[in-house]
């Protein structure tokens, strides 16, 4: 490091360079960070958001939000639960972390991840809120999606019955012997434990052995 960047950091800092330096900083993150910043009086209107932000809600400048509250951009739906959880951070002075759905009166829901806390001056006196929300649209429509096909198929499962183990069958009229010790029909017995259905017919060598006469090949 040099000399003069030595100094310069041994150097006292003024009040108003000290102040500008934190402009900066606090001006390129509301330029340049990628999740929704933004500043609230004690009425819940904007007093200043992030780039990000502004772009969520169509505005070519930050500033055009000033003055605006979540009615003007949202549905009632989300602005006015947005609204009283920051009257309930400022009457009790503490931060709030939340998923919140956003529903807006042209566009799909959309999703964030949000902390907001309360501000206040020197003497304790609320001046608003400080927010900043992280959009999670994909992850919560991931989640949905998941929470969908589990729900598919526990219902599938629900519906479907298997045999499985030894079953006791009649060696000459062939019904099957329950675990109550009931013998069944096999078809009463299948279609109770299982999800198959049952058409009667008569096969080749029953319809020769029952119906001598009856031509198979012509029909009649």
């Amino acid at each position: 490091m040099s000399e003069r960047a030595d100094d310069d950091r041994a150097r006292p800092v003024g009040p108003v360079e000290a102040l500008a330096r934190e402009h900066v900083l606090l001006q390129t993150l509301m330029d340049l960070t990628p999740d929704f910043v933004y500043f609230k009086d004690t009425a819940s209107r904007f007093i200043r958001i992030s780039k990000a932000q502004a772009r969520l809600f169509g505005l070519s400048d930050p500033a055009q939000a000033v003055g605006k509250t979540d009615h003007d951009f949202f549905t009632p739906e989300h602005a006015r639960q947005a609204f009283e959880d920051e009257q309930t951070i400022m009457r009790t002075r503490r931060p709030l972390t939340v998923e919140e759905r956003e529903t807006w009166p042209d566009r799909p829901d959309t999703w964030v991840s949000t902390t907001k806390v309360p501000l206040y001056d020197e003497a304790g006196n609320a001046l608003g809120t400080f927010g900043i929300s992280r959009d999670i649209t994909e992850r919560k429509r991931a989640e949905a999606e998941r929470e969908r096909l589990i729900a598919e198929l526990r219902d599938a499962l629900s519906r479907v019955k298997t045999l499985q183990g030894l079953l006791p069958i009649c060696a000459s009229c062939k019904r099957i012997r329950d675990d109550r010790g009931y013998w069944n029909q096999i078809e009463s017995y299948v279609g109770e434990h299982s999800e198959a259905e049952f058409s009667h017919g008569v096969c080749p060598e029953c319809v020769q052995k029952l119906y001598p006469g009856f031509d198979l090949s012509s029909g009649g």
